[in-house]
């Protein structure tokens, strides 16, 4: 049925993600009823009308790893979507991104995004 899906919008065929790190994914879903996960043991996953947000879990051992969710619809239809994850087991550092540091510091390297910035 075409009036019945739910893409995650922006998401590679598979995602770094770090302990306790939240990702979170546009999505178009039409005729969703109901959304049931299955994630690894303490990763959580919630779905809302515009988004996908997975939190990779609190710790854990790096390697690959599978988010499935089975929506349904109203009449009864139900369709699987698996999504592939790649944990790091580390927390997320903010002082080894650059991109983050160059803002940080109002590097001449993000110039553009600190115009009007004093």
């Amino acid at each position: 049925i075409d009036t019945f899906y739910l893409n995650v919008l922006g998401m590679q065929e598979t995602e770094v993600i770090f302990l306790n790190q939240t990702k979170e994914y546009k999505v178009e879903l039409s005729d969703v009823k109901d959304a049931l996960f299955q994630v690894p043991e303490g990763w959580a996953a919630v779905l809302t009308d515009e988004a996908l947000q997975v939190t990779g879990p609190q710790g854990g051992t790096a390697g690959n790893y599978k988010v499935n969710i089975v929506i349904t619809s109203p009449e009864g239809y139900i369709k699987h979507i698996e999504l592939a994850f790649t944990l790091e087991a580390k927390m997320f550092d903010s002082e080894n991104c650059q991109p983050y540091k160059d803002w940080q510091s109002r590097s001449d390297a993000n110039e553009v995004c600190l115009a009007g910035i004093n």
